[in-house]
């Protein structure tokens, strides 16, 4: 199982380096972590910034996945970001009826 496990995180692209600032290294893979161990490419749903290792957010998918996660993993794990827009986009038909509802013209996600 660790060997399973070990071989899995070595095909998601490994850690970033940052040249010259260990504790931003740091920072931006303990991040990355968190995110990654909460999304797959094979399962499509969204996460909230805190990932698994937060309840900050207890676990609401809000525009931060899009705006603050999406652009890293559109570069660096192609097929988690195709993922995560297929998320929005499985529940695009609700979005349309729940403006709509609403009075209002386009989409409206939910927070939950």
């Amino acid at each position: 199982l660790r060997n399973f496990h070990e071989s899995a995180w070595a095909r998601r692209n490994g850690r970033l380096e940052v040249e010259g600032d260990l504790a931003l290294a740091q920072a931006i893979n303990a991040s990355m972590y968190a995110i990654r161990t909460s999304a797959r490419p094979d399962y499509p749903f969204g996460t909230s910034p805190g990932g698994l290792a937060s309840t900050g957010y207890e676990g609401h998918s809000f525009w931060d996945m899009e705006t603050w996660m999406y652009p890293t993993f559109a570069v660096l794990e192609p097929d988690l970001a195709r993922s995560m827009f297929q998320y929005r986009a499985n529940r695009m038909q609700g979005a349309l009826e729940k403006a709509a509802a609403m009075g209002y013209k386009g989409a409206m996600f939910p927070w939950e």
